[in-house]
């Protein structure tokens, strides 16, 4: 039995080893969202490289569009570039389909959460700390990016859909990590996108209808009524006002958004066609 204690021992610590190396191929592959040894500035990657990615494949067109249009059409008199409404109800839900796209659009913060949690966190150096630095970075870095690109009227999204799959399909599906599976992976999610997205005619009102009805609550006004049942702040305080306010607006938004989607998509709906 004593002989054979070193060599079980050594077993186990190949073994080891053995699996250690695996985890870290599968970290090393892994987005940095998914990683577990993520760092503080890792937060800051996700909107960052999809400003970049969005600001490198935008501004070709945009410039490529600026210059045709000035050969085309050349120098234009009386431009107006303000909204036409037809009617006063229209312009009201249109307005509130508007806040329904918005919603939509920054439900995405939601994130956040998730990045968090992939950082390293003890009693002693909590998450937190390096989380609100790259946040901060973030914020700072996306805010010069985002403005500019605001101003000629382009919008993106960040890319954690992309981390999910790729994550699942390499932890829970057990496929090899590899750049072919992730180009794969990737162009198959983009060309699906894209066939909803054209198949659909009326998918610009269901943005306001699901931003309102779906995205409303679970980004805007639950987690403020989960955080005062929680914390309990001191009643009629700053951040007792500031979670109240934010439940009211939410909560308002919720209402009024699905019903200015809904109204577009029916008075559209006798114009519809598919792949239109």
């Amino acid at each position: 039995m004593r002989t054979r204690e070193p060599t079980d021992q050594n077993y186990i610590a190949a073994n080891d080893d053995q699996r250690s190396a695996k985890e870290k191929a599968i970290e090393d592959w892994l987005p940095i969202s998914s990683s577990r040894h993520a760092k503080w500035w890792y937060s800051a990657f996700h909107n960052v490289t999809a400003m970049v990615g969005a600001g490198v494949l935008s501004l070709p067109y945009a410039m490529s569009e600026l210059g045709c249009s000035h050969v085309l059409e050349g120098l234009q008199e009386d431009v107006q570039y303000g909204y036409k409404p037809k009617t006063t109800a229209g312009t009201v839900f249109n307005f509130f389909s508007a806040l329904g796209d918005v919603a939509f659009a920054y439900a995405g913060h939601n994130v956040v959460l998730e990045i968090q949690a992939t950082i390293p966190s003890t009693p002693e150096r909590p998450s937190k700390g390096p989380m609100w630095r790259g946040v901060i970075i973030a914020y700072i870095v996306v805010a010069l990016c985002y403005f500019p690109v605001a101003l000629i009227g382009y919008q993106i999204y960040a890319m954690p859909v992309f981390d999910m799959i790729e994550t699942v399909l390499v932890k829970n599906l057990h496929f090899k990590p590899s750049t072919k599976l992730r180009f794969i992976t990737r162009n198959i999610y983009v060309a699906f996108t894209m066939f909803v997205g054209i198949t659909f005619p009326f998918f610009g009102s269901l943005l306001g209808f699901f931003g309102g009805l779906a995205l409303a609550p679970t980004s805007y006004f639950l987690p403020c009524i989960m955080w005062l049942a929680i914390k309990k702040p001191k009643r009629f305080g700053l951040s007792w006002f500031t979670n109240w306010i934010c439940i009211i607006l939410g909560v308002i938004l919720m209402i009024i958004s699905p019903i200015g989607g809904l109204r577009q998509i029916i008075i559209q709906a006798k114009d519809f066609k598919f792949y239109s």
